[in-house]
Formats: structure tokens, C-alpha cells, sequence
């Protein structure tokens, strides 16, 4: 409650109202006037640690997962390019000669069939 009373004096839109740097830094939130405040203060500080805590695991997992999806990705792409014939690899000269063959062999039969 301290700190949330603190975060609410500093955002009030009216600068008279508002705290003043002396006001702020005298606050119970954050310099505790009495043993239950600064407990109050600690426990504060705990919470945070535990959130940044999780945070950084957080983002850790994130990042492992990506990594994990572009792998994965990665090896589906490669075992696609792997399975379909690669046309680079297909136009040799052989291939070249028999689709000339081919060709000339259906051009012949166009032929035949219009006369």
C-alpha cells in the first residue's frame, strides 16, 4: 500500500499538489519511518527480485523456443529441398538430348495428324 500511495502522490497532473523531491524522498515507502515500514519495504524489494527472476526465465524460454522453431524449420526445409530433383542438377546434356527427342517426336506427330 506504501508504494502505490507513493506511485499516486507523484501522478497527480496539478504540480502544486504534487510531490515535491524533498516530500518524495521523505516518503514512508522510501525512507520507512518505523520497523513495520521497512518490512513493508523489504518484502517489497523480495517481490520485485522474484519478478525480475522470472522475467529473465521468461525470455530465456522465449528465446530457447525460437531457436527450437528455427531448427525445426530449418531441417523441414532441408529434407523438402533433399527430396524434390533439383533442376541445376537435371539439365545435363543427356536430359538436354532427350527432351530435343521428345520434341521432335510430338512436333512429327502434329504434323502427321493435320495431314
Amino acid at each position: 500500500e506504501l508504494a502505490k500511495d507513493f506511485i499516486r502522490k507523484l501522478l497527480v497532473k496539478e504540480t502544486r499538489k504534487r510531490l515535491t523531491i524533498q516530500e518524495a524522498l521523505r516518503h514512508p515507502w522510501i525512507t520507512p519511518v518505523d520497523n513495520q515500514q521497512a518490512l513493508v519495504r523489504r518484502e517489497s524489494v523480495v517481490n520485485l527480485e522474484n519478478f525480475k527472476k522470472q522475467y529473465v526465465r521468461r525470455r530465456w524460454k522465449l528465446s530457447f523456443s525460437i531457436v527450437s522453431l528455427c531448427n525445426h524449420l530449418t531441417r523441414t526445409l532441408m529434407k523438402k529441398v533433399h527430396l524434390q530433383p533439383d533442376e541445376d542438377l537435371r539439365n545435363c546434356e543427356s536430359d538436354t538430348e532427350e527432351d530435343i527427342a521428345k520434341r521432335k517426336a510430338l512436333h512429327s506427330r502434329r504434323r502427321s495428324s493435320t495431314s
